[in-house]
């Protein structure tokens, strides 16, 4: 294979991966503003129900990073796998 080649075959995977990449972003884009919505929504709800406690926006601990964390688990393990696991990541964010 000559350099011509490889360098074509280079630019094709970038083409591949950039616009991939773009498709992700608007997916992305689209989940948050129907996030935002759906928050907003709820916010609402909640003041209209009158609610005496203060409306929480975040799980997360004070002072800690705000971040969303994706996790993709093998859903064909046996149960009680499953649970150590979410059980281990429900004590991680406790503390």
């Amino acid at each position: 294979m000559d350099a011509k080649e490889e360098e074509d075959k280079r630019m094709a995977y970038m083409d591949l991966l950039v616009a991939t990449l773009n498709q992700h972003e608007k997916t992305l884009s689209k989940l948050i503003e129907r996030l935002e919505g759906t928050s907003s929504k709820l916010m609402r709800t909640g003041r209209v129900k009158g609610e005496e406690n203060e409306i929480k926006t975040s799980a997360v601990r004070e002072g800690a990073p705000e971040v969303i964390t994706y996790i993709q688990i093998e859903v064909n393990r046996p149960i009680e796998e499953l649970t150590k696991i979410l059980e281990t990541l429900m004590k991680e964010l406790r503390q």
